[in-house]
């Protein structure tokens, strides 16, 4: 099940990173994503037909004398193979297990740590204040070049502006916010200023791209804090000196007599 979520889950990132498309994944990774947002001690919970089909599969090549373990690394290997695609395969399957265990072991615990740096967030209005403006900020500098991107293009091909989905979440909330035209948004005070763009922050917080901003900032925020700078200084350890003299006179006598030639 571990080796099925990471190959599904990596398949759908690469995919979407050669098209530049948002990730798409499987309803199989959605769902132990989705346990793995609510805490569940089992990340695989809800997915019995799953879990059994996988468990019979076992069973079957347990029954007939085979190797569980190798069966579950084999996955992907062909007869066509040579040795070294082979062993590139298992290794492959063998650390996709791993990263999906390190996954699901670290994910609950950055949930909780962002739901602590949440509640830090709200109890400090001032901070929270100044996240939304570093996020208003951060979104209307991606939405200029991409917009810019989308018009140089259809200039160039005489093509209808095909703008990108940001572009277009971006424009459908900056309608909520009042600003319902592109003249508006760039001729318009409101991303201009800091008061501005604090007061329609509520619009887009529902974004993505905001809580990932957001998420960042804490965490820069929270290591910053945790930095303890010493009062003194930092003093580098140095080479030892030894000043006592050598306890026996007749070492003293062969070192003179050594510079003396």
């Amino acid at each position: 099940m571990m080796l099925r979520y990471q190959r599904e889950k990596q398949a759908a990132e690469d995919v979407a990173v050669e098209n530049g498309e948002p990730v798409q994944y499987t309803p199989f990774v959605n769902k132990v994503n989705e346990n793995l947002r609510n805490g569940t001690t089992n990340p695989f919970r809800g997915m019995d037909k799953e879990w059994k089909d996988e468990k019979t599969r076992l069973k079957e090549i347990k029954d007939d004398g085979g190797d569980v373990k190798q069966a579950i690394l084999s996955q992907g290997v062909r007869e066509d193979m040579n040795d070294q695609e082979v062993v590139a395969t298992v290794y492959g399957n063998e650390n996709a297990i791993r990263k999906a265990s390190t996954f699901m072991v670290q994910r609950p615990q950055r949930a909780v740590d962002q739901m602590q740096r949440v509640k830090s967030l709200n109890r400090n209005r001032k901070l929270q204040t100044a996240v939304d403006d570093f996020c208003m900020i951060q979104l209307f500098d991606r939405y200029k070049v991409e917009y810019k991107q989308a018009v140089d293009t259809s200039n160039m091909t005489d093509q209808p502006v095909q703008h990108t989905d940001f572009v277009k979440e971006m424009n459908a909330r900056f309608k909520e916010s009042g600003l319902s035209t592109n003249q508006k948004i760039k001729k318009n005070d409101t991303m201009l200023v800091r008061s501005g763009r604090v007061s329609i922050a509520s619009k887009f917080e529902g974004m993505e791209e905001f809580k990932t901003y957001k998420i960042q900032l804490l965490q820069a925020n929270e290591a910053f804090r945790k930095v303890n700078v010493p009062q003194e200084g930092i003093v580098a350890p140095g080479p030892q000196v030894r000043v006592a003299a050598p306890a026996n006179p007749k070492t003293i006598l062969e070192v003179f007599t050594t510079y003396a030639e």
